[in-house]
C-alpha cells in the first residue's frame, strides 16, 4: 500500500502541472473546431507499474472503509484506471428556447463506471460524495444530473439489467464491491467489444440536484433502470450522508466542457456554467437551475 500511496502523489503533483499548462493549448484548439472526445477532460495517463484492479483490491482488502476510500483516490489520480474510460462518449441534448428555435448540446461522458485497473483487469470502484467532487476537480468534470443519466440510459448502446444483492451492513465491504463487479462482467460477456461502447444500467448514479442544498451533509443517487420499464429503481435519493458508498453506487464522470448547436453553429461550452443559466439550464436539467453546492466540512 505504501507503494501504491507514494506513487500516487507524485503523479498527483505532475498531473496538476500538466492540466495548468496543457488545457489552455487545449482550449485554444477546441475553439477553432471540433475536437475528439477523448480531449475533453484531463486524464492523466496510467503508469506502466500500476496495479491491476485484482492487486489493487487485494492490497486493500483489510482496510476499513475510510482507509479504502482515500486508497482508492489516490489510485484513480495517479491514473490506474482503464484506457477505455478515457474516451469520452457523446450524448445529445436538446431542448426548445423561448421562440421555440432547437437548442442542441453535446456532451462526453465516460462510457462506463469508474474503475481502478487495466483495460484487461480493472475493478468499478463506488466513491462518496467528498472523493467525487476530488476527482471532478482535478480532472475537470463532474458528477451528472438526473436527466444526464436518464439520457446516457436511453442512448446506451449496451444496458444492462440491475443485479441487487443481499441487503445489509456488508453492502459497503470490499467483497461487495467485487463480487458486484463479477456480475457485471459476466452480463457483458454476451456483448462484443463492450469497451468501445456506452454502456449503462449497471449501477446507481451519484448526482448532483438542488436537494443537496437542503441537505448539505448528504449524498444524492439515482437510477439503475430496468430493462422491461426503462424506469429506475432508485428515485432521486439523499438518504445517505456524504460520506456513504456501497455497491450498488457508481461514478460516471461527465466532462466540463461540450458544444451547444444553434442555427447550426457550434460553440464550445462549460456545463457547470449551463446548468445555472437561466434559459439554457433546460438541456441538462429537469429540476430547474442547479445551484453550486459546497460539501459541509462536517460531513
Amino acid at each position: 500500500m505504501k507503494t501504491f500511496a507514494t506513487t500516487a502523489m507524485i503523479s498527483v503533483v505532475c498531473m496538476h502541472v500538466f492540466a495548468a499548462s496543457a488545457f489552455g493549448r487545449q482550449f485554444s484548439a477546441l475553439s477553432q473546431s471540433k475536437a475528439p472526445a477523448a480531449a475533453f477532460a484531463q486524464l492523466p495517463e496510467r503508469l506502466k507499474n500500476a496495479p491491476t484492479g485484482s492487486q489493487f483490491m487485494t492490497a486493500i482488502g483489510k482496510l476499513n472503509n475510510a482507509q479504502r476510500e482515500r486508497a482508492i483516490v489516490l489510485e484513480v489520480l495517479s491514473g490506474n484506471f482503464p484506457s477505455f474510460l478515457r474516451d469520452l462518449k457523446p450524448v445529445s441534448f436538446k431542448s426548445n428556447d423561448a421562440s421555440g428555435k432547437i437548442i442542441r448540446l453535446t456532451a462526453f461522458v465516460m462510457p462506463d463506471y469508474l474503475a481502478v485497473g487495466s483495460d484487461r483487469d480493472f475493478v468499478r470502484v463506488p466513491l462518496n460524495l467528498i472523493s467525487a467532487h476530488l476527482i471532478n476537480d482535478a480532472f475537470d468534470t463532474m458528477l451528472p444530473t438526473r436527466k444526464i443519466v436518464n439520457e446516457i440510459y436511453q442512448q446506451a448502446e449496451v444496458k444492462l439489467s440491475p443485479r441487487p444483492m443481499k441487503p445489509g451492513a456488508r453492502m459497503t465491504s470490499t467483497g461487495y464491491y467485487l463480487n458486484h463487479n463479477r456480475t457485471i462482467q459476466g452480463q457483458l460477456g454476451k456483448y462484443s467489444d463492450t469497451q468501445t461502447k456506452l454502456v449503462a444500467g449497471h449501477k446507481k448514479d451519484v448526482v448532483q440536484t438542488n436537494k443537496l442544498l437542503r441537505k448539505p451533509r448528504a449524498i444524492a443517487i439515482f437510477g439503475w433502470h430496468r430493462l422491461k420499464s426503462q424506469r429506475p429503481i432508485q428515485p432521486l435519493s439523499t438518504v445517505h450522508g456524504a460520506r456513504y458508498a456501497d455497491y450498488s453506487h457508481g461514478i460516471r464522470l461527465i466532462s466540463n466542457w461540450g458544444y451547444k448547436e444553434v442555427d447550426g453553429e457550434s460553440i464550445l461550452v462549460r456545463l457547470p456554467d449551463l446548468l445555472k443559466d437561466k434559459k439554457d439550464w433546460k438541456l441538462l436539467s429537469d429540476e430547474g437551475r442547479i445551484k453550486t453546492h459546497k460539501i459541509s466540512k462536517a460531513s
